[in-house]
């Protein structure tokens, strides 16, 4: 790791060019810059939630009803997206601790893409050097606003992204043995407790930086820089699973669900998934095809570069370290937009490894890399949310006052949990102080079907709940004979403890146990 690039540091040889491309630079970056900021007060000042983010909310929640996750109610996230939201509504009743971190994680991805790539510029001539760093920041800022785009809104890739560009700057960093086990070792257990195949990307990121000159010495960095960390990481994890009672429902249900299930679910295996890397091109097109040219440009700069100067090394770590990356992407098996986010670390290392391996004439390169990131800042850039932020508070009254209803109508009749029948989404279930029944706490068929505990106590619920929060009849999913049965024992009349001023909270509907 380092800023020993196999080229010889050359200035930049076109001075007429020089100065109106530090101007452009300037204006860019600054506008950029001005976009996240903007990005990041939306965040903190709206509270919007994507969807996902309502499932790890109501998780969070029933931790602090003293369940368990996993086995009282079952999402796909490892434990410390579910301990985020529980200490926001611990501490807040919102989510403003949730954001307040994104807000955080998205000025950090932007800062530490800068921070880890000063060793590798430092030595270049000083006009080089104040172009390279300009493009440093412009592509740190746009780094942070695609990661938003991908995965803003309480998603929790993000947090990985950062985490994992900060392994990244660290393990090239002089530090005490000591202090570099513990550091890397942390930053690994926080990123894979927020999400677990970031660790791939950061593995194919160090691979990629690595500067060792034989596989001997390569093999020495990593034991020292990534496998006793994540040994470190292992087992505090561990521990924290124990002290928190987890550790049954995470290795016996969530593990066995994802390793078994989930992971396997789509039918091309997950070595060939990760050879469709046209899709994360895709993805960035969605946010700016301009930046997607930008990260064209710089993953094949680095093979093309290997080549001219006959570098078999360089050649196979890009190639390795690619591959780790889209085994990341792919690990999530549906390649929704938030799973390409995985190679954010990657791509922080594939800018730093480009500068290294500039040509003779840096410009050659330099110049079509600022264009395409000029053109990303200035024509994809979005410097106001106050529609969204508008929209949001809309929807966001209207889950809260169905909460509520929700809520007194448990504590007046007694009930300790209800069922929840709407589609996989967005709804007022995030926001009730009780818990809905689980495992598996949303209409969700192939999480139902998923494992066998899953199905019994999906039908022990449908068998014993009081009551069950739909939305229209007509938008749900449920099966022919899940509605048979609901039409049978549900119907829309309240009991006596309900209380005779109740109405339906539209657009959600509860229907009533009907006793026999």
């Amino acid at each position: 790791m380092g800023n020993s690039g196999v080229g010889v540091y050359t200035p930049f040889v076109n001075p007429k060019l020089h100065k109106p491309l530090i101007v452009l630079l300037i204006l860019t970056a600054s506008a950029a810059l001005w976009g996240l900021l903007a990005r990041v007060w939306f965040e903190i000042d709206s509270q919007m939630l994507a969807r996902d983010p309502f499932l790890f909310q109501t998780v969070g929640n029933a931790i602090l009803n003293g369940l368990t996750p996993y086995t009282d109610l079952f999402e796909t996230k490892p434990p410390g997206v579910f301990l985020l939201h529980a200490a926001s509504w611990k501490f807040f009743e919102s989510a403003f601790l949730v954001k307040l971190v994104q807000a955080v994680v998205l000025l950090g991805i932007a800062l530490f893409v800068v921070i880890g790539g000063i060793p590798y510029i430092e030595d270049r001539p000083p006009k080089l050097r104040q172009v390279l760093s300009l493009l440093l920041i412009l592509f740190g800022t746009l780094l942070a606003l695609y990661s938003a785009n991908q995965s803003g809104w309480g998603l929790p890739e993000s947090h990985g992204a950062m985490l994992g560009i900060a392994f990244l700057m660290v393990a090239g960093c002089r530090l005490s043995v000591v202090g570099k086990y513990v550091s890397l070792g942390l930053l690994l257990l926080l990123a894979a407790g927020l999400k677990e195949p970031i660790v791939l990307s950061i593995l194919g990121g160090f691979i990629l930086l690595d500067r060792s000159d034989d596989l001997k010495s390569s093999t020495v960095s990593l034991f020292h820089c990534f496998i006793v960390p994540f040994v470190i990481a292992a087992v505090i994890g561990i521990i924290a699973l124990f002290a928190l009672g987890w550790f049954d429902a995470f290795f016996g249900t969530y593990m066995r669900y994802m390793l078994g299930f989930h992971v396997g679910q789509e039918p091309t295996p997950l070595p060939i998934r990760a050879l469709q890397i046209w899709r994360v091109f895709e993805n960035i097109g969605v946010y700016s095809w301009w930046f997607a040219g930008a990260i064209t440009l710089l993953w094949v700069w680095i093979p093309i570069r290997a080549w001219v100067w006959g570098s078999k090394a360089m050649a196979v770590r890009w190639l390795l370290g690619s591959y780790l990356t889209m085994l990341a992407v792919a690990m999530g098996g549906s390649f929704y937009g938030h799973h390409f986010v995985f190679a954010v670390p990657f791509f922080a290392a594939l800018f730093w490894e480009a500068v290294t391996a500039l040509p003779k004439k840096p410009e050659q390169f330099l110049v079509p890399l600022a264009v395409l990131l000029l053109g990303a800042a200035v024509l994809d850039t979005k410097w106001s949310y106050s529609d969204l932020t508008a929209t949001w508070r809309e929807s966001d009254a209207e889950y809260r006052s169905v909460a509520v209803i929700i809520d007194d109508i448990m504590d007046r009749c007694g009930w300790e949990k209800y069922l929840q029948m709407m589609p996989r989404g967005m709804g007022p279930y995030a926001y009730t102080k009780h818990s809905p029944y689980g495992p598996v706490f949303i209409h969700y068929s192939r999480e139902i079907g998923a494992l066998k505990e899953f199905q019994s106590a999906y039908i022990k619920a449908l068998q014993q709940a009081p009551m069950m929060l739909m939305t229209e009849s007509q938008d749900s999913n449920l099966s022919d004979f899940a509605l048979q049965y609901v039409g049978v024992h549900f119907a829309d009349t309240p009991p006596a403890c309900v209380g005779e001023d109740f109405t339906q909270p539209r657009p959600y509907h509860l229907l009533f146990r009907q006793e026999k």
